[in-house]
């Protein structure tokens, strides 16, 4: 008797700006560096970047009200958070823009928000966006490193278990 195993196909998530992947555990916020929400990577985004975009093919679940960051259901059921800057939700909406809504189907690359990215800095919000898988009980993943363009390049391979 032979026994066969299927391969668990490997998910790809891609940058949701383009700049410098920083490890989650540098992130100047407690909430994400201590990984109370789940696990994940951020990216430090290059001076202008404006677009905040889907990381994978999916659903956008919910965009919180101050448009600054959304959850989003992955093809592989993949739950995630995007969350532009940090103390961004102090800032109630002003400098972001909503370009897609709940329920919308997107594909990786498809800008979900807008920001503009001199507002903050005018007022001292750091524009650093963790990429948080939101159940990561459920799968193993690898995290990358270095320079990625929103979009284009993988920040984390993730796998189920």
């Amino acid at each position: 008797m032979t026994s066969s195993t299927t391969a668990v196909p490997l998910t790809s998530l891609y940058a949701p700006v383009s700049g410098i992947i920083l490890e989650l555990e540098k992130v100047n916020d407690v909430i994400f560096s201590e990984k109370l929400v789940g696990v994940g990577i951020a990216v430090c985004p290059d001076e202008g970047e404006c677009n905040i975009r889907a990381p994978a093919d999916g659903t956008i679940v919910n965009i919180l009200p101050g448009n600054h960051a959304f959850f989003m259901k992955t093809d592989q059921n993949i739950e995630l958070l995007v969350h532009y800057g940090l103390n961004t939700v102090s800032l109630n909406g002003d400098g972001f823009t909503r370009v897609a809504g709940p329920g919308q189907r997107v594909r990786r690359g498809d800008v979900i928000l807008q920001v503009d990215p001199e507002r903050l800095k005018k007022k001292g919000i750091s524009t650093v966006t963790p990429v948080i898988i939101m159940s990561p009980e459920h799968y193993s993943y690898t995290m990358q490193v270095g320079k990625v363009c929103a979009g284009v390049d993988p920040i984390i391979y993730v796998r189920t278990l």
